[in-house]
């Protein structure tokens, strides 16, 4: 059987994606690996509002937007703590195979869409569940984007599997998986699916891809951090990044009090996969140009004056983040800049 068709759940189709081939970006930052540069959209040739048990077979066209990463041209990570590149992203070919999952877990109906290298290999994940739009629909978009930066980058499935396989939180319950009876969560069904459809499986017969720069730099047991408190819109939260002896930033977390455990279950997923990243040595700038004004509820005003107004909390997040550990240059070039450096630029 082709290495693309698999037929396993639901609905599986075909999926061709595509994406301007690019050169590899050297990864700038020391802790964690970073998402792709830029965002992905799905164009879907069949309406994904039907009843993912009883869909028929569907063919899907996935595009994104225009790929292309540069190498570095200053530190990241700690704003006065310059490092050596630490590895390159794999950029997928501009025509690649896919595979399409139309699931369901407990009464929440999506799509998992999965890109793949020429090898067989998974390097881009879409998700799509609840209506476009919605809190639940954009976080899990961001997870979706978050995740696709850690493959290219070389954080290994197994990794990611052990993380995220039992994570608890509502929706949760049946599927309609034969494979994956039942599952505790959204993310411990994707990681399961992920896990039987390509954990195992080498590609023709092939020795298993290791990325050379997939060298994870943990952070030491005691660590400095950082801790925001945040409010964005009617949401209020908290931000606490994790540093590196030398400032560079190598993991975040991110509490928040609006909704209920399933947008908690699932900020919670989107950042430990971030802190994947960050230490795989995927750039923070790589993960800011991807999440900058990313729209969706909760957002408009905070309460912070050096970002007042923000598309919604992942818009929020890596603003601040740019601002607290990314050099002036850099962010000068994305438009993000402090009160106190607008007022400077403005009196000069």
């Amino acid at each position: 059987m082709p290495w693309g068709w698999r037929s396993s759940i639901g609905t599986v189709g075909t999926a061709t994606t595509t994406q301007e081939a690019a050169t590899p970006d050297t990864r700038g930052s020391g802790s964690t690996p970073d998402t792709p540069d830029s965002g992905y959209c799905v164009t879907m040739a069949s309406s994904t509002t039907q009843s993912a048990a009883a869909a028929p077979p569907v063919t899907i066209v996935v595009a994104d937007a225009t790929s292309t990463a540069t190498a570095p041209s200053a530190p990241r990570g700690g704003n006065n703590s310059p490092h050596a590149p630490r590895g390159r992203r794999e950029v997928l070919p501009a025509q690649r195979r896919g595979v399409i999952y139309s699931f369901v877990v407990g009464e929440c109906h999506g799509f998992l869409t999965v890109g793949e290298y020429a090898d067989g290999r998974p390097g881009e994940i879409f998700l799509n569940v609840a209506r476009d739009g919605s809190t639940l629909s954009g976080v899990m978009d961001a997870f979706a984007k978050a995740l696709s930066h850690a493959l290219q980058y070389g954080v290994p499935l197994a990794d990611l599997v052990a993380t995220f396989r039992g994570t608890h939180f509502d929706p949760a319950g049946g599927t309609n998986d034969k494979d994956i009876p039942t599952a505790t969560s959204l993310i411990d069904y994707v990681f399961s699916r992920l896990e039987r459809s390509y954990s195992s499986r080498p590609a023709s017969g092939a020795t298993p891809y290791v990325s050379p720069s997939a060298v994870r730099e943990p952070l030491p047991h005691a660590r400095q951090c950082s801790t925001f408190s945040f409010k964005v819109g009617d949401c209020r939260g908290f931000l606490t990044a994790g540093e590196y002896p030398d400032g560079r930033l190598g993991e975040i977390f991110v509490n928040v009090s609006k909704e209920g455990a399933t947008l908690s279950g699932v900020m919670d997923a989107f950042s430990k996969t971030i802190s994947h990243g960050l230490q795989y040595g995927v750039p923070l700038a790589a993960y800011v140009e991807t999440y900058l004004n990313t729209k969706f509820e909760p957002a408009g005003l905070t309460d912070d004056p050096d970002v007042r107004l923000t598309g919604s909390l992942v818009d929020y997040i890596f603003r601040r983040l740019a601002i607290s550990y990314l050099p002036e240059a850099e962010r000068r070039m994305m438009g993000l800049l402090t009160v106190t450096e607008r007022k400077a630029e403005l009196s000069s």
